[in-house]
Protein backbone atom coordinates (compact mmCIF):
# COMPACT_ATOMS: atom_id res chain seq x y z
CA UNK A 1 0.00 0.00 0.00
CA UNK A 2 1.47 3.34 -1.04
CA UNK A 3 1.48 6.37 1.32
CA UNK A 4 -1.53 8.02 -0.38
CA UNK A 5 -3.68 4.90 0.04
CA UNK A 6 -2.50 4.57 3.62
CA UNK A 7 -3.71 8.10 4.41
CA UNK A 8 -6.99 7.85 2.50
CA UNK A 9 -10.44 7.94 4.15
CA UNK A 10 -11.12 4.40 2.96
CA UNK A 11 -8.27 3.18 5.17
CA UNK A 12 -9.33 5.24 8.22
CA UNK A 13 -10.67 3.63 11.38
CA UNK A 14 -11.42 5.90 14.37
CA UNK A 15 -10.24 4.45 17.68
CA UNK A 16 -9.52 5.86 21.11
CA UNK A 17 -5.90 6.37 22.11
CA UNK A 18 -5.67 3.22 24.27
CA UNK A 19 -7.25 0.90 21.69
CA UNK A 20 -5.23 2.46 18.88
CA UNK A 21 -2.03 1.40 20.65
CA UNK A 22 -3.41 -2.03 21.51
CA UNK A 23 -4.51 -2.72 17.91
CA UNK A 24 -1.09 -1.73 16.58
CA UNK A 25 0.74 -3.87 19.14
CA UNK A 26 -1.33 -7.04 18.70
CA UNK A 27 -2.18 -7.52 14.98
CA UNK A 28 -2.68 -11.22 15.54
CA UNK A 29 -5.61 -10.47 17.89
CA UNK A 30 -7.01 -7.71 15.65
CA UNK A 31 -6.65 -8.91 12.02
CA UNK A 32 -7.78 -6.86 9.00
CA UNK A 33 -11.15 -8.60 8.88
CA UNK A 34 -11.99 -7.52 12.46
CA UNK A 35 -10.99 -3.93 11.76
CA UNK A 36 -13.04 -3.83 8.54
CA UNK A 37 -16.06 -5.14 10.46
CA UNK A 38 -15.60 -2.42 13.09
CA UNK A 39 -15.41 0.28 10.42
CA UNK A 40 -18.54 -0.99 8.72
CA UNK A 41 -20.40 -0.83 12.04
CA UNK A 42 -19.21 2.74 12.64
CA UNK A 43 -20.44 3.89 9.24
CA UNK A 44 -23.83 2.20 9.67
CA UNK A 45 -24.31 3.82 13.09
CA UNK A 46 -23.34 7.25 11.76
CA UNK A 47 -25.79 6.95 8.85
CA UNK A 48 -28.58 5.85 11.21
CA UNK A 49 -28.05 8.84 13.48
CA UNK A 50 -27.98 11.27 10.55
CA UNK A 51 -31.16 9.81 9.12
CA UNK A 52 -32.86 10.04 12.50
CA UNK A 53 -32.36 13.81 12.49
CA UNK A 54 -32.80 14.56 8.80
CA UNK A 55 -35.93 12.44 8.69
CA UNK A 56 -37.82 14.72 11.06
CA UNK A 57 -40.73 16.61 9.61
CA UNK A 58 -41.21 20.32 10.26
CA UNK A 59 -44.08 19.46 12.60
CA UNK A 60 -41.83 17.12 14.60
CA UNK A 61 -39.14 19.78 14.88
CA UNK A 62 -41.73 22.33 16.07
CA UNK A 63 -42.99 19.85 18.66
CA UNK A 64 -39.50 19.29 20.07
CA UNK A 65 -38.81 23.02 20.23
CA UNK A 66 -42.16 23.75 21.84
CA UNK A 67 -41.41 21.23 24.61
CA UNK A 68 -38.43 23.41 25.51
CA UNK A 69 -39.79 26.88 24.81
CA UNK A 70 -43.50 26.47 25.54
CA UNK A 71 -45.08 29.33 27.44
CA UNK A 72 -45.74 27.07 30.42
CA UNK A 73 -42.10 25.99 30.64
CA UNK A 74 -40.88 29.53 30.01
CA UNK A 75 -43.08 31.02 32.72
CA UNK A 76 -42.16 28.33 35.23
CA UNK A 77 -38.43 28.83 34.64
CA UNK A 78 -38.72 32.59 35.08
CA UNK A 79 -40.81 32.29 38.24
CA UNK A 80 -38.31 29.88 39.78
CA UNK A 81 -35.50 32.32 39.03
CA UNK A 82 -37.40 35.23 40.57
CA UNK A 83 -38.07 33.19 43.73
CA UNK A 84 -34.43 32.09 43.97
CA UNK A 85 -33.20 35.67 43.54
CA UNK A 86 -35.66 37.01 46.12
CA UNK A 87 -34.53 34.36 48.62
CA UNK A 88 -30.88 35.23 48.03
CA UNK A 89 -31.51 38.98 48.30
CA UNK A 90 -33.32 38.73 51.63
CA UNK A 91 -30.83 36.21 53.02
CA UNK A 92 -27.89 38.45 52.10
CA UNK A 93 -29.37 41.36 54.05
CA UNK A 94 -30.06 39.11 57.03
CA UNK A 95 -26.57 37.54 56.93
CA UNK A 96 -25.00 41.01 57.10
CA UNK A 97 -26.33 41.54 60.61
CA UNK A 98 -23.67 39.31 62.19
CA UNK A 99 -20.64 41.13 60.72
CA UNK A 100 -22.38 44.47 61.23
CA UNK A 101 -22.77 43.78 64.95
CA UNK A 102 -19.09 42.94 65.26
CA UNK A 103 -18.09 46.00 63.25
CA UNK A 104 -20.27 48.37 65.27
CA UNK A 105 -18.82 47.11 68.52
CA UNK A 106 -15.30 47.42 67.12
CA UNK A 107 -15.97 50.97 65.97
CA UNK A 108 -17.20 51.96 69.41
CA UNK A 109 -13.83 51.08 70.93
CA UNK A 110 -12.45 54.27 69.39
CA UNK A 111 -14.70 56.41 71.57
CA UNK A 112 -13.92 55.27 75.07
CA UNK A 113 -12.24 52.65 77.19
CA UNK A 114 -14.14 51.07 80.02
CA UNK A 115 -12.49 49.94 83.22
CA UNK A 116 -12.83 46.30 84.19
CA UNK A 117 -14.78 45.41 87.39
CA UNK A 118 -12.67 44.17 90.26
CA UNK A 119 -15.63 43.72 92.60
CA UNK A 120 -19.21 44.82 93.23
CA UNK A 121 -21.25 46.59 95.85
CA UNK A 122 -24.04 45.15 97.99
CA UNK A 123 -26.55 45.74 95.17
CA UNK A 124 -24.51 43.75 92.69
CA UNK A 125 -23.29 46.78 90.75
CA UNK A 126 -19.70 46.73 89.47
CA UNK A 127 -16.79 48.61 90.99
CA UNK A 128 -14.20 49.37 88.30
CA UNK A 129 -10.43 49.49 88.09
CA UNK A 130 -8.01 49.84 85.16
CA UNK A 131 -8.87 47.61 82.20
CA UNK A 132 -6.21 45.40 80.61
CA UNK A 133 -6.02 46.04 76.81
CA UNK A 134 -7.21 43.39 74.37
CA UNK A 135 -5.27 43.28 71.17
CA UNK A 136 -6.88 44.76 68.06
CA UNK A 137 -6.16 41.68 65.95
CA UNK A 138 -8.43 39.53 68.12
CA UNK A 139 -11.37 41.68 67.15
CA UNK A 140 -10.29 41.72 63.51
CA UNK A 141 -10.35 37.89 63.60
CA UNK A 142 -13.88 37.98 64.97
CA UNK A 143 -15.03 40.16 62.07
CA UNK A 144 -13.34 37.89 59.54
CA UNK A 145 -15.02 34.85 61.10
CA UNK A 146 -18.43 36.55 60.95
CA UNK A 147 -17.87 37.38 57.27
CA UNK A 148 -16.87 33.79 56.53
CA UNK A 149 -20.02 32.52 58.23
CA UNK A 150 -22.14 34.88 56.13
CA UNK A 151 -20.44 33.69 52.95
CA UNK A 152 -20.89 30.01 53.83
CA UNK A 153 -24.59 30.54 54.49
CA UNK A 154 -25.20 32.34 51.19
CA UNK A 155 -23.17 30.06 48.89
CA UNK A 156 -25.94 27.41 48.45
CA UNK A 157 -28.47 30.15 47.62
CA UNK A 158 -26.10 31.64 45.05
CA UNK A 159 -25.66 28.23 43.42
CA UNK A 160 -29.44 27.74 43.36
CA UNK A 161 -29.98 31.12 41.66
CA UNK A 162 -27.36 30.29 39.02
CA UNK A 163 -29.05 26.96 38.30
CA UNK A 164 -32.42 28.66 37.77
CA UNK A 165 -30.75 31.31 35.62
CA UNK A 166 -29.34 28.57 33.38
CA UNK A 167 -32.89 27.28 32.83
CA UNK A 168 -34.04 30.78 31.82
CA UNK A 169 -31.18 31.01 29.30
CA UNK A 170 -32.46 27.86 27.58
CA UNK A 171 -36.16 28.72 27.67
CA UNK A 172 -35.68 32.41 26.75
CA UNK A 173 -32.93 32.52 24.09
CA UNK A 174 -33.48 36.20 23.35
CA UNK A 175 -32.53 37.59 26.77
CA UNK A 176 -28.90 36.50 27.12
CA UNK A 177 -27.77 40.11 27.74
CA UNK A 178 -30.00 40.39 30.83
CA UNK A 179 -29.04 36.88 31.94
CA UNK A 180 -25.39 37.97 31.94
CA UNK A 181 -26.33 41.03 34.00
CA UNK A 182 -28.24 38.92 36.52
CA UNK A 183 -25.42 36.37 36.75
CA UNK A 184 -22.94 39.14 37.51
CA UNK A 185 -25.29 40.64 40.11
CA UNK A 186 -25.70 37.24 41.83
CA UNK A 187 -21.91 36.86 42.08
CA UNK A 188 -21.56 40.42 43.37
CA UNK A 189 -23.94 39.70 46.26
CA UNK A 190 -21.67 36.89 47.45
CA UNK A 191 -18.54 39.00 47.00
CA UNK A 192 -20.03 41.90 48.92
CA UNK A 193 -21.15 39.60 51.74
CA UNK A 194 -17.64 38.33 52.45
CA UNK A 195 -15.95 41.74 52.59
CA UNK A 196 -16.05 44.82 54.79
CA UNK A 197 -14.83 47.94 53.07
CA UNK A 198 -13.00 51.06 54.12
CA UNK A 199 -15.85 53.43 53.36
CA UNK A 200 -17.98 51.77 56.03
CA UNK A 201 -15.76 53.04 58.85
CA UNK A 202 -16.80 49.80 60.53
CA UNK A 203 -20.13 51.39 61.32
CA UNK A 204 -22.71 51.25 58.53
CA UNK A 205 -21.46 49.35 55.51
CA UNK A 206 -24.02 49.55 52.70
CA UNK A 207 -22.29 47.45 50.06
CA UNK A 208 -24.47 44.35 50.56
CA UNK A 209 -27.65 46.41 50.41
CA UNK A 210 -26.37 48.02 47.22
CA UNK A 211 -25.49 44.63 45.69
CA UNK A 212 -28.92 43.25 46.66
CA UNK A 213 -30.64 46.28 45.08
CA UNK A 214 -28.62 45.81 41.87
CA UNK A 215 -29.63 42.13 41.79
CA UNK A 216 -33.30 43.11 42.12
CA UNK A 217 -32.87 45.65 39.33
CA UNK A 218 -31.20 43.10 37.05
CA UNK A 219 -33.79 40.36 37.47
CA UNK A 220 -36.67 42.85 37.11
CA UNK A 221 -35.34 44.00 33.73
CA UNK A 222 -34.70 40.38 32.76
CA UNK A 223 -38.36 39.59 33.42
CA UNK A 224 -39.45 42.64 31.40
CA UNK A 225 -37.22 41.60 28.49
CA UNK A 226 -38.58 38.05 28.61
CA UNK A 227 -42.11 39.46 28.50
CA UNK A 228 -41.27 41.37 25.32
CA UNK A 229 -41.61 44.84 26.81
CA UNK A 230 -40.08 47.77 24.93
CA UNK A 231 -37.36 50.13 26.19
CA UNK A 232 -36.09 47.65 28.78
CA UNK A 233 -33.11 48.94 30.73
CA UNK A 234 -29.80 47.28 29.87
CA UNK A 235 -26.92 46.46 32.19
CA UNK A 236 -24.79 49.37 33.44
CA UNK A 237 -21.26 49.98 32.24
CA UNK A 238 -18.70 48.09 34.36
CA UNK A 239 -16.98 50.18 36.99
CA UNK A 240 -13.34 49.95 37.93
CA UNK A 241 -12.81 47.94 41.08
CA UNK A 242 -11.69 49.96 44.08
CA UNK A 243 -9.33 48.10 46.34
CA UNK A 244 -10.20 48.76 49.97
CA UNK A 245 -9.25 47.15 53.22
CA UNK A 246 -10.31 46.68 56.79
CA UNK A 247 -9.89 49.67 59.03
CA UNK A 248 -7.43 49.07 61.85
CA UNK A 249 -9.08 50.01 65.09
CA UNK A 250 -8.18 50.08 68.75
CA UNK A 251 -9.04 47.45 71.37
CA UNK A 252 -12.14 45.90 72.77
CA UNK A 253 -15.93 45.71 72.09
CA UNK A 254 -17.23 48.48 74.27
CA UNK A 255 -20.95 48.08 73.49
CA UNK A 256 -20.79 44.34 74.12
CA UNK A 257 -18.95 44.84 77.39
CA UNK A 258 -21.45 47.44 78.56
CA UNK A 259 -24.35 45.07 77.91
CA UNK A 260 -22.66 42.28 79.84
CA UNK A 261 -21.84 44.65 82.69
CA UNK A 262 -25.50 45.61 82.81
CA UNK A 263 -26.44 41.94 83.18
CA UNK A 264 -23.78 40.89 85.71
CA UNK A 265 -25.76 41.91 88.83
CA UNK A 266 -28.26 39.15 87.94
CA UNK A 267 -25.47 36.59 88.32
CA UNK A 268 -24.41 37.93 91.71
CA UNK A 269 -27.68 38.29 93.58
CA UNK A 270 -30.93 36.34 93.44
CA UNK A 271 -33.34 39.16 94.20
CA UNK A 272 -33.42 40.94 90.84
CA UNK A 273 -36.58 40.61 88.73
CA UNK A 274 -36.58 39.09 85.28
CA UNK A 275 -35.75 41.65 82.58
CA UNK A 276 -37.24 40.44 79.27
CA UNK A 277 -35.63 43.19 77.19
CA UNK A 278 -32.19 42.55 78.66
CA UNK A 279 -32.57 38.81 78.06
CA UNK A 280 -33.47 39.47 74.43
CA UNK A 281 -30.43 41.71 73.97
CA UNK A 282 -28.20 39.00 75.44
CA UNK A 283 -29.57 36.45 72.97
CA UNK A 284 -28.46 38.69 70.11
CA UNK A 285 -25.16 39.41 71.85
CA UNK A 286 -24.49 35.67 72.08
CA UNK A 287 -24.46 35.51 68.27
CA UNK A 288 -21.80 38.21 68.29
CA UNK A 289 -19.91 36.39 71.05
CA UNK A 290 -19.74 33.28 68.86
CA UNK A 291 -17.17 35.17 66.78
CA UNK A 292 -14.92 35.96 69.76
CA UNK A 293 -12.07 33.48 70.39
CA UNK A 294 -12.25 31.98 73.89
CA UNK A 295 -8.85 33.24 75.06
CA UNK A 296 -7.95 34.08 78.65
CA UNK A 297 -8.47 37.80 78.01
CA UNK A 298 -11.89 37.16 76.48
CA UNK A 299 -13.34 34.79 79.08
CA UNK A 300 -15.49 37.54 80.58
CA UNK A 301 -16.99 38.55 77.23
CA UNK A 302 -16.98 35.30 75.23
CA UNK A 303 -19.78 32.98 74.24
CA UNK A 304 -19.99 31.01 77.49
CA UNK A 305 -19.97 34.17 79.60
CA UNK A 306 -22.66 35.80 77.48
CA UNK A 307 -24.89 32.71 77.50
CA UNK A 308 -24.34 32.33 81.24
CA UNK A 309 -25.52 35.88 81.89
CA UNK A 310 -28.57 35.29 79.71
CA UNK A 311 -29.44 32.33 81.92
CA UNK A 312 -28.91 34.38 85.07
CA UNK A 313 -31.21 37.15 83.86
CA UNK A 314 -33.95 34.57 83.19
CA UNK A 315 -33.72 32.71 86.49
CA UNK A 316 -36.67 34.59 88.02
CA UNK A 317 -38.92 34.43 84.96
CA UNK A 318 -42.24 32.60 85.30
CA UNK A 319 -42.73 29.05 84.09
CA UNK A 320 -44.21 29.83 80.70
CA UNK A 321 -41.52 32.39 79.95
CA UNK A 322 -38.64 30.05 80.83
CA UNK A 323 -40.10 27.33 78.61
CA UNK A 324 -40.55 29.85 75.81
CA UNK A 325 -36.93 30.95 76.15
CA UNK A 326 -35.68 27.36 76.04
CA UNK A 327 -37.69 26.69 72.91
CA UNK A 328 -36.45 29.89 71.28
CA UNK A 329 -32.81 29.27 72.22
CA UNK A 330 -32.93 25.94 70.39
CA UNK A 331 -33.66 27.79 67.12
CA UNK A 332 -30.79 30.28 67.37
CA UNK A 333 -27.99 29.89 64.84
CA UNK A 334 -25.14 29.23 64.59
CA UNK A 335 -25.45 25.97 66.49
CA UNK A 336 -22.70 26.80 68.98
CA UNK A 337 -24.90 29.64 70.28
CA UNK A 338 -27.99 27.45 70.66
CA UNK A 339 -25.91 24.79 72.43
CA UNK A 340 -24.33 27.31 74.80
CA UNK A 341 -27.64 28.98 75.67
CA UNK A 342 -29.29 25.64 76.47
CA UNK A 343 -26.25 24.40 78.38
CA UNK A 344 -26.11 27.53 80.55
CA UNK A 345 -29.85 27.28 81.26
CA UNK A 346 -29.23 23.70 82.39
CA UNK A 347 -26.44 24.86 84.73
CA UNK A 348 -28.57 27.71 86.07
CA UNK A 349 -31.46 25.49 87.20
CA UNK A 350 -30.01 22.02 87.80
CA UNK A 351 -29.40 22.37 91.54
CA UNK A 352 -32.42 24.53 92.33
CA UNK A 353 -36.05 24.00 93.23
CA UNK A 354 -36.83 24.62 89.56
CA UNK A 355 -34.64 21.81 88.26
CA UNK A 356 -37.39 20.70 85.86
CA UNK A 357 -36.24 23.58 83.64
CA UNK A 358 -32.78 22.02 83.58
CA UNK A 359 -34.37 18.75 82.50
CA UNK A 360 -36.19 20.53 79.69
CA UNK A 361 -33.04 22.32 78.52
CA UNK A 362 -31.13 19.03 78.61
CA UNK A 363 -33.79 17.30 76.49
CA UNK A 364 -33.79 20.08 73.89
CA UNK A 365 -30.00 20.17 73.74
CA UNK A 366 -29.68 16.42 73.15
CA UNK A 367 -32.42 16.51 70.50
CA UNK A 368 -30.71 19.45 68.79
CA UNK A 369 -27.43 17.54 68.55
CA UNK A 370 -29.11 14.38 67.28
CA UNK A 371 -31.09 16.22 64.61
CA UNK A 372 -28.04 17.63 62.80
CA UNK A 373 -26.28 16.14 59.79
CA UNK A 374 -22.70 16.51 60.97
CA UNK A 375 -21.44 15.12 57.68
CA UNK A 376 -22.73 18.25 55.92
CA UNK A 377 -20.43 21.27 55.75
CA UNK A 378 -23.47 23.55 56.09
CA UNK A 379 -24.02 22.30 59.65
CA UNK A 380 -20.64 23.73 60.65
CA UNK A 381 -21.35 27.22 59.27
CA UNK A 382 -20.66 29.93 61.83
CA UNK A 383 -19.15 27.52 64.36
CA UNK A 384 -15.45 27.61 63.49
CA UNK A 385 -14.43 30.09 66.19
CA UNK A 386 -16.25 28.35 69.05
CA UNK A 387 -16.54 24.78 67.79
CA UNK A 388 -15.75 23.20 71.13
CA UNK A 389 -18.87 24.80 72.58
CA UNK A 390 -20.88 22.53 70.27
CA UNK A 391 -19.77 19.22 71.70
CA UNK A 392 -18.57 19.61 75.30
CA UNK A 393 -22.04 20.14 76.82
CA UNK A 394 -23.56 17.27 74.82
CA UNK A 395 -20.74 14.93 75.87
CA UNK A 396 -21.32 15.93 79.50
CA UNK A 397 -25.06 15.24 79.30
CA UNK A 398 -24.80 12.03 77.25
CA UNK A 399 -21.33 10.50 77.07
CA UNK A 400 -17.93 11.11 75.57
CA UNK A 401 -18.36 7.97 73.47
CA UNK A 402 -21.67 9.17 72.01
CA UNK A 403 -20.22 12.42 70.68
CA UNK A 404 -16.98 10.76 69.55
CA UNK A 405 -18.83 8.06 67.61
CA UNK A 406 -21.23 10.57 66.05
CA UNK A 407 -18.42 12.79 64.78
CA UNK A 408 -16.34 9.80 63.69
CA UNK A 409 -19.22 8.39 61.66
CA UNK A 410 -19.83 11.81 60.07
CA UNK A 411 -16.16 12.02 59.09
CA UNK A 412 -16.25 8.55 57.56
CA UNK A 413 -19.35 9.51 55.55
CA UNK A 414 -17.81 12.75 54.29
CA UNK A 415 -14.02 13.06 54.67
CA UNK A 416 -14.23 16.59 53.26
CA UNK A 417 -15.39 17.92 56.65
CA UNK A 418 -12.03 17.05 58.19
CA UNK A 419 -10.75 20.63 57.94
CA UNK A 420 -13.91 21.98 59.58
CA UNK A 421 -13.66 19.44 62.39
CA UNK A 422 -9.95 19.91 63.03
CA UNK A 423 -9.99 23.71 62.92
CA UNK A 424 -13.17 24.30 64.92
CA UNK A 425 -12.28 21.90 67.74
CA UNK A 426 -8.86 23.39 68.45
CA UNK A 427 -8.37 25.68 71.44
CA UNK A 428 -7.26 29.31 71.35
CA UNK A 429 -3.99 30.48 72.86
CA UNK A 430 -2.65 34.01 73.34
CA UNK A 431 0.97 34.69 72.50
CA UNK A 432 2.51 37.65 74.28
CA UNK A 433 5.14 40.01 72.98
CA UNK A 434 8.69 39.13 73.96
CA UNK A 435 9.60 42.78 74.50
CA UNK A 436 6.46 43.51 76.55
CA UNK A 437 4.79 40.44 78.13
CA UNK A 438 1.83 42.56 79.25
CA UNK A 439 0.84 42.94 75.60
CA UNK A 440 -0.72 40.21 73.45
CA UNK A 441 1.11 39.71 70.18
CA UNK A 442 -1.20 37.21 68.48
CA UNK A 443 -3.89 34.60 68.98
CA UNK A 444 -3.46 31.11 67.53
CA UNK A 445 -5.26 27.77 67.50
CA UNK A 446 -3.52 24.79 69.06
CA UNK A 447 -4.04 21.20 70.13
CA UNK A 448 -2.10 21.16 73.37
CA UNK A 449 -4.62 18.71 74.79
CA UNK A 450 -7.56 16.79 73.40
CA UNK A 451 -11.12 16.44 74.69
CA UNK A 452 -12.26 12.86 75.21
CA UNK A 453 -15.13 13.34 72.76
CA UNK A 454 -12.83 14.17 69.84
CA UNK A 455 -12.71 11.34 67.22
CA UNK A 456 -8.91 11.11 67.17
CA UNK A 457 -8.60 7.62 65.66
CA UNK A 458 -10.91 8.32 62.72
CA UNK A 459 -9.31 11.73 62.15
CA UNK A 460 -5.77 10.30 62.11
CA UNK A 461 -6.94 7.58 59.74
CA UNK A 462 -8.38 10.14 57.33
CA UNK A 463 -5.28 12.33 57.61
CA UNK A 464 -3.21 9.38 56.45
CA UNK A 465 -5.16 8.80 53.25
CA UNK A 466 -3.34 9.87 50.05
CA UNK A 467 -6.32 11.77 48.66
CA UNK A 468 -6.29 14.28 51.49
CA UNK A 469 -3.41 16.24 50.00
CA UNK A 470 -5.55 16.95 46.96
CA UNK A 471 -8.36 18.58 48.91
CA UNK A 472 -8.76 22.29 48.34
CA UNK A 473 -8.87 24.27 51.57
CA UNK A 474 -12.40 25.30 52.44
CA UNK A 475 -11.60 26.98 55.74
CA UNK A 476 -10.71 30.64 55.93
CA UNK A 477 -8.32 30.42 58.84
CA UNK A 478 -9.03 33.08 61.48
CA UNK A 479 -5.72 32.24 63.16
CA UNK A 480 -2.01 31.86 62.56
CA UNK A 481 -2.20 28.08 62.85
CA UNK A 482 -3.45 26.52 59.64
CA UNK A 483 -5.06 23.15 59.07
CA UNK A 484 -1.75 21.42 58.33
CA UNK A 485 -0.20 22.69 61.57
CA UNK A 486 -3.18 21.52 63.61
CA UNK A 487 -3.14 18.16 61.83
CA UNK A 488 0.52 17.72 62.77
CA UNK A 489 -0.33 18.48 66.40
CA UNK A 490 -3.06 15.83 66.37
CA UNK A 491 -0.65 13.26 64.95
CA UNK A 492 1.85 14.16 67.68
CA UNK A 493 -0.82 13.69 70.36
CA UNK A 494 -1.67 10.29 68.90
CA UNK A 495 1.98 9.24 68.94
CA UNK A 496 2.33 10.46 72.51
CA UNK A 497 -0.60 8.28 73.56
CA UNK A 498 0.95 5.23 71.95
CA UNK A 499 4.38 5.76 73.53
Amino acid sequence: MDPEENRSASNLLLLCRDHHVEVDDYPEIYPVEVLQRWKKGQLEECIAVAQAWTGLTDQEVDLILSSITSEEVRSDALLRLIRAVATLRLASLDARQGPAAVARAWKDTQDAMRRAPVGWDESGNSVYAALSPVRNNEFKLALEAALAAARDGLKPLVDSAKIELAAVRVSHPGVSLWCDWTASAVSNVLTASEEWRLNSSLQNDAQVAEAAAELDRAVTNLADAAAGKKDVEGPPEPEEAVEEMLVPMEDPMIVHRELLDKARPHSRVDSLAYDAELRSELSVAAILAATIPETFSNLAIGLQATAGLAASVAKNADTQEVLRLISGDKEIRPLCVATSMLAETYRQFINTERSHFATEAEKELIELFASQDWASSETWAGNLVNGRALFGPVAFLTSMEHVRETLGEALRRNPNIIELLVVSCATWRQQRRSDDPSQIDSVVRVYADLPEWFPLEVTVSELGKPGLNGLASRVEEPSNAGFSTLADQLLALRQARES
